[in-house]
């Protein structure tokens, strides 16, 4: 629902003094000193509404704030809302007015759209009314106006849901009216993860949430790649820093791993592979937090066998041969 104040533009003639100073609501009055027995009436229309096509009236309410000059006199004020020159809604009627500003307000009845904004003598009138019985008093009208609650026409407005790096299950657009929620469901690619919205909305357990839908809109979801901390060590060797990088799922890594000297390699513990010609361990398809050691061991170790000394060979020169 929604409502508009508004106040009045004009006055037909009548014996109150400077009714203008009543177009607002500001301590400056409109005043009048009713004859005996005399109801001094001024009315005010022009109330200048602009309530939306298609909207529903659900109530009018006419306000007065107004006071008297004495408490000794036998004063009554009163405010009749009219349709043009019928009255309609209630009668107020205020016996004992004070001496101190004072708000009323009374019902102004049933109005349709056409008829709440019509904004001459045939549309909506407040009329005011000061009457005296008795000893004389002055009545002061500070402002008179209206507040009108209505509910606009439905409004409906074209909501989208993308995904990066994911998938909107049908239908991606939604035709959503005007303060509603609106859920799609978004799931990530394999592999990918909940990053940020680009728009409205939330983002949990694979829906999107978009609430008080004001306009057409669009929210992209944002997934982001799976991302490990894969980490190289050595043994008799140094790895060159940083010791742990973050990698995509399924990329590949590489540091280079120098052996201490006198060292060379000897193996590996965790996934990857050495390079002994540049010193450089890579990690393939990478898919899980993971360390690889590289472990090197002592020149020549990896080559030397160990066993029985061979016997030494003698060389033996034959001996003569004689014929007989």
């Amino acid at each position: 629902m929604a409502t508009i104040t508004k106040y009045p533009q004009s006055y037909t003639a009548s014996a109150w003094t400077n009714p203008t100073n009543a177009y607002s609501n500001n301590g400056v009055y409109a005043t009048v000193a009713p004859g005996l027995y005399t109801n001094s009436i001024v009315k005010f229309y022009n109330f200048q509404c602009a309530v939306p096509a298609g909207a529903t009236i659900n109530s009018v309410t006419a306000y007065a704030k107004w006071k008297i000059s004495t408490s000794a006199a036998y004063a009554e004020l009163g405010l009749q809302p009219r349709f043009g020159a019928s009255a309609i809604g209630s009668l107020l009627v205020d016996y004992t007015p004070p001496t101190t500003d004072e708000t009323v307000n009374t019902s102004c009845g049933t109005w349709s759209l056409s008829n709440i904004n019509l904004n001459t003598t045939s549309g909506l009138v407040l009329e005011v009314q000061a009457y005296r019985e008795e000893d004389g008093f002055t009545a002061s009208l500070d402002a008179v106006w209206i507040v009108v609650d209505y509910t606009p026409l439905p409004v409906n407005y074209n909501v989208t849901a993308a995904a990066s790096n994911g998938v909107v299950t049908a239908p991606t657009t939604k035709s959503v009216a005007q303060g509603a929620t609106v859920t799609f469901p978004v799931t990530p690619n394999a592999h990918y993860h909940y990053s940020s919205i680009t728009g409205n909305g939330s983002w949990a357990a694979n829906v999107l949430t978009i609430t008080n839908v004001q306009a057409q809109q669009t929210s992209t979801v944002n997934f982001v790649i799976d991302t490990y901390n894969v980490t190289a060590a050595a043994v008799n060797g140094s790895v060159t820093a940083p010791a742990t990088k973050v990698v995509n799922w399924n990329g590949s890594v590489s540091w280079v791993i120098n052996p201490t000297a006198g060292y060379e390699f000897g193996s590996i513990s965790g996934n990857g592979s050495y390079n002994t010609s540049t010193n450089t361990l890579t990690i393939n398809n990478v898919a899980a937090i993971q360390t690889t050691t590289v472990t090197f061991v002592p020149a020549g170790y990896a080559h030397k066998i160990y066993g029985v000394t061979p016997a030494k060979v003698y060389n033996i020169t034959p001996a003569k041969i004689y014929g007989v």
